[in-house]
């Protein structure tokens, strides 16, 4: 069952992570990068403040707290969204978002060992689809797009870290904590770069980048909360399904009509999901040794 809950939490945060590009690739032609990503954190920080009891916030500074893995995972996790914005700004939203989730795939190799996780050969198919998948929709643009396709993929080396890392400290500190010390600091390491390139926002823009921060802010909630539940290389097929939004959302707000490529390469990310709940129902995680 903890699994099958890990799976929910993972399938939300998609929902989420596909409206928060979204909103990225609206607002990132027009304000500096740096800025659009302070907002991202910081206004996601505020709206989850309120929903966090005051202990989550006092866990970080406890004697036996590893400050020194939540500030890492937070560089990561800046690191991971600067170069996921840089790609939306300049891809079509399917490609874009095909490319975040190599990540995935990242996650389940380094799970087996930083984590000690265990996966079964099912699972491996379920990622071998889910990777498949991103191949074909992500292809036609690798040679004329270089630049911004190499950008997402370090990205995504970056987001796979941060998610080890979350993975890794969920044992040792509460979800709550996890949220607020990665928003939190997030925000306080990318705010010299913002205010450097600072431009004054609009009426719209500043609208934009509210739903952006709300958007990061329950997508970081959903995210953690299912790390917590299921292991790492489990919830790694599963992210795969939020291009299916994108592909949607790309359609109805940017012309940008799936063809064949994008059309095969769903159809394999949810073959892909059906395989990765599969392996959810007929095994058990191993709980994390202490």
């Amino acid at each position: 069952m903890t699994n099958l809950q890990g799976a929910k939490f993972a399938l939300i945060a998609t929902v989420f992570f596909t409206v928060l590009n979204a909103l990225v690739k609206e607002i990132g032609q027009t304000l500096p990068l740096e800025e659009t990503v302070f907002f991202r954190f910081l206004i996601a920080y505020l709206v989850i403040l309120p929903l966090t009891p005051k202990s989550a916030h006092l866990e970080f500074f406890k004697k036996d707290t590893p400050r020194y893995l939540h500030l890492f995972r937070a560089g990561l996790g800046v690191t991971a969204i600067l170069c996921c914005f840089f790609g939306m700004t300049r891809l079509p939203l399917s490609e874009a978002m095909s490319l975040t989730y190599t990540a995935p795939l990242l996650v389940a190799i380094l799970g087996q060992y930083f984590l000690r996780e265990r996966v079964p050969p099912l699972r491996w198919l379920a990622i071998a689809c889910g990777a498949a998948g991103v191949l074909i929709i992500c292809r036609p643009k690798m040679g004329a797009e270089l630049m911004p396709v190499a950008v997402m993929l370090a990205g995504s080396l970056a987001r796979a870290g941060s998610d080890i890392l979350a993975r890794a400290l969920s044992s040792r500190a509460s979800s709550q904590c996890l949220v607020v010390s990665f928003l939190g600091l997030g925000s306080i390491m990318i705010a010299p770069f913002a205010i450097a390139n600072w431009q004054t926002p609009t009426s719209e823009q500043w609208l934009v980048l509210l739903l952006l921060g709300v958007s990061g802010g329950f997508f970081q909630i959903f995210l953690t909360r299912a790390f917590q539940l299921s292991p790492a290389s489990a919830l790694a097929p599963f992210f795969y399904t939020s291009l299916l939004w994108a592909v949607l959302l790309g359609a109805l707000f940017w012309n940008e009509v799936p063809g064949q490529n994008e059309i095969l390469g769903s159809a394999l990310i949810v073959l892909d999901g059906f395989l990765a709940l599969w392996t959810l129902r007929t095994k058990v995680a191993k709980p994390l040794a202490g």
